[in-house]
């Protein structure tokens, strides 16, 4: 009879033992199947993260235009974005952010004071690459998974909208990097090497933009914007307004900037007072119009900004538009209702 018991007990211990191995490999199953649900929904609702950011970043960068040359921005769209803003912080999916997303993320906190600069830093350090003194373009990658060529294509816009945030990258030799590479590769023959050439382009505007311009020896860029290109005639104005204004305004832009050359500011100022549609201005719904926007209005030397009343009665509607049209809708899936 004690042996009976003995085996019983045993046999018993062994089904509960059993039972407990299963329970613990269903509960472990769910958990994973949960995590793997809940890891496909975030990434889901990350899919549009990047393109959202983009959108908010490019007319945050508009608005600091419209500040710096005294142009009024109505409260509700400034507040519409900063309440987008806002929202974005609150939900940010790291796993996918990239390089461009995060430099924006600072221009944005830096615009709206959204206190997030201890944020920005984390971010800004799990990007940088010690190695190469340059971003990444995804967060967390090893300094084995880039390559410096790669990530020096990209930095250069990158690091646009991060300058005009006022992010402090002195400690991190990342312009120090640039003007290295842009060193190296003017003293070479590149007139006919695309890749030399944009990879000098891309250096020399990042500077041009973020108004570094004398970091470089951006004079040597001369034959290849001028001398090499050439000037085409402007006489007429073919295809359309919009079109002639931003050969017009190029033509001007890089002669100021050459020769001190002003032959073309007063045909630039004439013909920008002459913008009177969206398509003029080259917007035509989207946030990325206003990079357009920008490079042509605003880096051309032009002196008459906010003497355009097209452009300063119509500008709110393009960024209430994008908003509207653009950013809401396709950021329902991330941020939900706005």
């Amino acid at each position: 009879m004690a042996v009976f018991k003995k085996k019983s007990t045993k046999i018993i211990f062994i089904i509960s033992v059993v039972f407990i191995v299963i329970a613990i490999a269903v509960t472990t199953f769910v958990i994973c199947y949960k995590n793997a649900e809940y890891d496909a929904y975030l990434q889901k609702k990350s899919s549009v993260e990047n393109g959202v950011i983009y959108s908010t970043g490019c007319t945050v960068e508009l608005m600091q235009f419209l500040d710096k040359e005294g142009i009024s921005i109505d409260e509700s769209v400034r507040n519409k974005y900063k309440k987008l803003s806002i929202k974005i912080f609150d939900d940010i999916y790291e796993k996918n952010l990239n390089a461009y997303s995060m430099t924006y993320l600072a221009l944005i906190n830096s615009y709206f004071n959204l206190g997030k600069d201890e944020y920005i830093k984390s971010l800004f350090d799990r990007f940088y690459s010690e190695k190469y003194h340059l971003l990444r373009g995804k967060i967390d990658i090893s300094d084995d998974e880039a390559d410096n060529e790669t990530i020096l294509e990209d930095n250069s816009y990158w690091l646009i909208p991060l300058r005009r945030s006022g992010f402090d990258m002195s400690d991190y030799g990342i312009e120090e990097k640039l003007i290295k590479e842009y060193n190296k590769y003017i003293k070479q023959d590149f007139i006919g090497n695309e890749d030399t050439e944009r990879k000098l382009s891309d250096i020399m505007m990042y500077f041009f933009y973020t108004d570094q311009i004398d970091k470089i020896d951006y004079i040597k860029m001369k034959s290849y914007y001028i001398d090499y290109n050439g000037f085409y005639d402007v006489s007429d104005k073919k295809e359309s307004l919009g079109i002639y204004f931003d050969d017009v305004s190029s033509i001007n832009c890089f002669l100021r900037l050459f020769n001190n050359d002003k032959s073309y500011s007063e045909l630039t100022d004439k013909t920008y007072l002459e913008l009177s549609s969206d398509e003029d201005f080259s917007f035509f719904g989207d946030a990325s119009d206003f990079q357009v926007v920008l490079n042509t209005v605003g880096y051309s030397y032009i002196d008459c900004v906010n003497q355009n009343k097209y452009f300063t009665d119509n500008v709110n509607r393009w960024m209430d538009e994008v908003y509207e049209n653009n950013i809401k809708e396709i950021s329902k899936v991330w941020l939900g209702k706005l």
